[in-house]
């Protein structure tokens, strides 16, 4: 099983992986999956309202039809992917559990201090 969640309610377990394009300063940047941040011309388009969600949607999916499912899944086995954005905002961690599902990965957003 793979988790998602965010900074503030899990960032300080030793099992927890950013895909944030930054970290909050006392996060470990070794432990960033970079092949799962969106680009920083991405990122900014959409909180400039240049872009609108459909579209990040579609930039970010063709990120991950780059990628090989079946390793990445490997790598983050046990892992929590995390970045800023509360739920039920939209955040591209939602895109990475939802790709992972439908490839047939278990990706789960936990919440709390599960």
């Amino acid at each position: 099983m793979i988790f998602t969640s965010t900074f503030l309610k899990h960032g300080d377990r030793t099992n927890a992986l950013s895909i944030a394009i930054w970290n909050p300063v006392w996060f470990n940047p070794d432990r960033t999956y970079l092949a799962l941040v969106p680009s920083i011309d991405l990122i900014a388009k959409y909180k400039k309202g240049y872009i609108n969600k459909k579209y990040y949607e579609l930039i970010y999916n063709d990120q991950l039809t780059l990628l090989y499912v079946d390793e990445v899944a490997s790598d983050l086995r046990g892992k929590i992917l995390l970045c800023y954005e509360r739920v039920p905002l939209f955040c591209h961690r939602h895109l990475v559990s939802d790709w992972l599902n439908k490839n047939g990965h278990e990706c789960e957003e936990i919440s709390g201090n599960d």
